[in-house]
């Protein structure tokens, strides 16, 4: 936006009387901290207090639809608009912001966004949502997002339950192609390495193929859902007598590994297990070999029912390139009274 935007929708919510609802003094005071944070808007900003560290995140000209109740003026009447009382809020800034901040997530949804979606707490006591997806050229995508509520101060310094979503609070995985077959085979192996106590793959993962094979294959945008191009069981989980190395406390390991994940670009990810038992994605450049790894997404053992449901949900909905037959092939393998055999 431009500044001339913003000046023009306060005029028009003059007009029509929108802010005819705040008692006088209090529609003084809001006044004149808004002209006060828009002289200063270029060096403006939110300061978000991330587990003792302070980061501070510029003022966008967007904001400011939060702060003047245009976005929340779309949700409820004149009367309402600037009632934060009557809502249960402790300030003004609060309630048209959180409220607005709600609709701007809806607005800005994201077609591509459309796997199981899934909460985690973490020991450290972050929150994160997590996705497994694809994008537009049905390529695997793990996303994981940092939701935990800060204790976040607007650019008005009032303290706010909501708060702008930046880089930190974002961790994607961007594999390539079919990569759901080999991703499954590694989290069957974590689970039996860890020895694990998973629903999802008890009594031989019996209800979750059902459920797997009841959800159909959709997609239709990229050859492999029109089917044909499954591969063998066997060629998963050739190693999975392999275990998947353990990194040290400071995530590193000389240690090779045969579980990771193809990219589009001079690289790879490698897949280990930390120090906390946690499933770790960790992406190596070709050009580096380094035992230190820089981890890029990390699942808790308590995560492994929602991987394996969200990979069957993501190849049954046609968001990858491996259709749900194949995941439910190497799943039926696994279990199979020839697995061990083979194995062996």
């Amino acid at each position: 936006m431009i500044e001339s935007e913003i000046v023009n929708i306060v005029k028009c919510m003059k007009r029509e009387r929108m802010f005819d609802s705040m008692p006088m003094k209090e529609r003084r005071d809001f006044s004149e901290k808004l002209n006060d944070v828009w002289k200063k808007r270029d060096s403006a900003g939110w300061i978000v207090d991330r587990n003792g560290e302070s980061d501070k995140e510029a003022l966008d000209l967007q904001d400011f639809l939060l702060f003047i109740g245009w976005n929340a003026s779309k949700i409820l009447p004149k009367k309402d608009l600037f009632n934060y009382r009557k809502f249960g809020f402790s300030s003004l800034n609060e309630f048209t912001g959180t409220l607005g901040a709600a609709i701007e997530n809806e607005l800005h949804y994201n077609p591509y966004h459309r796997g199981l979606k899934w909460v985690t707490s973490r020991p450290d006591g972050r929150v994160f949502e997590n996705e497994i997806s694809g994008d537009t050229n049905c390529d695997l995508r793990i996303n994981q997002r940092d939701i935990t509520p800060y204790e976040t101060t607007d650019p008005f310094d009032v303290k706010v339950n909501y708060r702008p979503e930046t880089d930190p609070d974002r961790r994607n995985i961007a594999a390539y192609r079919s990569n759901e077959g080999a991703f499954l085979t590694t989290i069957l192996k974590y689970a039996d390495q860890l020895q694990l106590n998973s629903q999802t793959l008890k009594d031989q993962a019996k209800d979750t193929i059902e459920w797997a094979k009841s959800l159909g294959q959709g997609g239709e945008t990229c050859a492999e859902h029109f089917g044909g191009f499954d591969q063998s069981a066997r060629n998963f989980l050739i190693n999975f007598y392999m275990p998947i190395p353990k990194l040290d406390s400071a995530d590193s390991t000389s240690e090779h590994t045969l579980h990771g994940l193809t990219t589009a670009v001079d690289g790879h990810y490698e897949i280990y297990i930390d120090k906390n038992d946690e499933l770790v994605l960790a992406y190596v450049p070709l050009s580096e070999n380094s035992p230190k790894k820089k981890i890029q997404a990390s699942f808790l053992p308590q995560e492994v029912d929602h991987l394996v449901n969200g990979l069957l949900y993501q190849s049954a909905k046609g968001l990858g390139r491996t259709s749900v037959k194949q995941l439910i092939d190497i799943l039926e393998y696994r279990f199979s009274k020839d697995f061990p055999k083979d194995l062996k």
